[in-house]
């Protein structure tokens, strides 16, 4: 199964959706200020490749915010962020491939160092 390039981001939104009230919130799109923990979606470079007949690649990435970089629990909140990203992503019939990620380290949103990661995924997507 494949996604259109205009609900690619908008799919793995829903699939990385909290599902209680205890999971963390997914932002679509890049946010100046953020209420850790949370997901922050985006495309990544290159967006789409590897072109053909019947498609493409879409490339996107999930920062996982854990924390402040002055407080604790930032690395077991991250931890548990990817676990997340990882079940969901495989249980998703879109086909959804984690592809790589970035260690866990600062983050600059809005002015504000946060501990945290980027997870890259890839998607089949229809042209």
């Amino acid at each position: 199964m494949s996604v259109s390039i205009l609900d690619a981001r908008v799919k793995l939104g829903a699939v990385l959706a909290a599902q209680t009230d205890d999971e963390p919130p997914v932002h679509l799109s890049n946010v100046d200020a953020v209420h850790p923990p949370c997901m922050i979606l985006s495309w990544r470079v290159p967006m789409i490749d590897g072109w053909h007949v019947k498609g493409a690649f879409g490339h996107l990435t999930v920062q996982l915010v854990g924390a402040r970089i002055e407080q604790v629990g930032g690395v077991e909140a991250i931890e548990s962020m990817y676990d997340t990203v990882q079940r969901r992503l495989r249980d998703d019939s879109a086909g959804w491939t984690v592809t790589t990620d970035g260690g866990i380290t600062a983050l600059l949103i809005g002015g504000v160092q946060y501990l945290g990661t980027r997870v890259d995924v890839r998607v089949p997507l229809a042209v």
